[in-house]
């Protein structure tokens, strides 16, 4: 499975998921043609996808997915939430997915995740038929305890790292965007997206940083505090800038345990709310998150 990251910021989003000659576009924040600009830059043998999945109603996310749908005539899912907010006007290309339920889409099966947002959101894990797996979280505020259960076994992990918080307290936004970004509907920030890298499990070799903050956070902040929380554990780790075009390759392989391999609801619940409340500093002592795993 090849994934691509062909956008990733409140300018547009835009990942794709090739397996099998069927291409998979996850969010359209960018419009058909600026797809088929970058899918030439960077060589690929065609111009459009053959589906679209859309996992909220933010326009950064969503704006052109009635061009994709009715447009270019592309098989197009959404949740019925975000159906509500891109209001197709035919139902031809259009399908419905629950955030709660699998789904296949051509040669991929789907995993979706609610995450809270101030809009209806899903994390997704995609996998290919012959087993690789991606996983894809942006626009969170709090990390769900079913979020470390879809990254089992995933190999690539597409995770936010919105903002610095004191960046975003000295920042340019005013207070009330400040909060919303802040609170547990907004975004993740560098912190929370740390402690999850902290009991990330064994199977992922590769992290990119996501949906990066232009305004309240830097690249090198990011992935300072995205590598110290990796430090003990080998990890590719890349920090996705709003138009870059990253290209990873997923090879299948024999299956590997991880840290949360098979793992219990009580086991992902007691991780989750040591994650929602991470420690303040690195010390020679185990954060909270890692703490549960021993327990456990």
């Amino acid at each position: 499975m090849r994934v691509r990251i062909l956008a990733s910021g409140s300018g547009g989003n835009l990942s794709l998921y090739e397996h099998d000659g069927f291409a998979l576009l996850v969010d359209a924040g960018v419009d058909p043609g600026g797809l088929a600009s970058r899918l030439r830059q960077v060589g690929a043998d065609y111009t459009r996808p053959d589906a679209l999945v859309v996992t909220h109603g933010h326009a950064d996310h969503c704006a052109h997915a009635r061009a994709y749908a009715e447009g270019a005539g592309i098989p197009t899912y959404m949740t019925e939430a975000t159906m509500r907010v891109v209001r197709p006007s035919s139902a031809r290309h259009v399908f419905r997915y629950s955030p709660k339920e699998p789904f296949r889409v051509g040669p991929f099966e789907l995993r979706p995740c609610a995450v809270s947002h101030d809009v209806p959101q899903v994390a997704l894990r995609v996998q290919s038929d012959d087993g690789c797996a991606a996983v894809i979280a942006t626009d969170l505020g709090e990390v769900p305890s079913e979020l470390l259960s879809l990254l089992v076994g995933a190999q690539l992990a597409m995770l936010e790292s919105n903002h610095d918080k004191h960046l975003l307290e000295v920042g340019p936004y005013p207070r009330f965007l400040k909060r919303r970004v802040g609170g547990p509907r907004g975004h993740l920030s560098n912190d929370q997206c740390a402690e999850l890298l902290r009991v990330l499990p064994a199977s992922v070799e590769t992290v990119v940083l996501m949906h990066l903050s232009e305004k309240n956070n830097r690249p090198d902040v990011a992935l300072d505090c995205a590598a110290d929380a990796l430090s003990d554990r080998s990890a590719t780790l890349l920090a996705a800038r709003q138009y870059d075009k990253q290209l990873f390759e997923l090879a299948p392989r024999p299956r590997e345990g991880s840290l949360l391999e098979a793992p219990d609801r009580a086991r992902v619940d007691a991780i989750a709310r040591a994650i929602a409340t991470p420690s303040k500093r690195r010390t020679t002592e185990p954060n909270p998150a890692q703490l549960a795993l021993k327990l456990l």
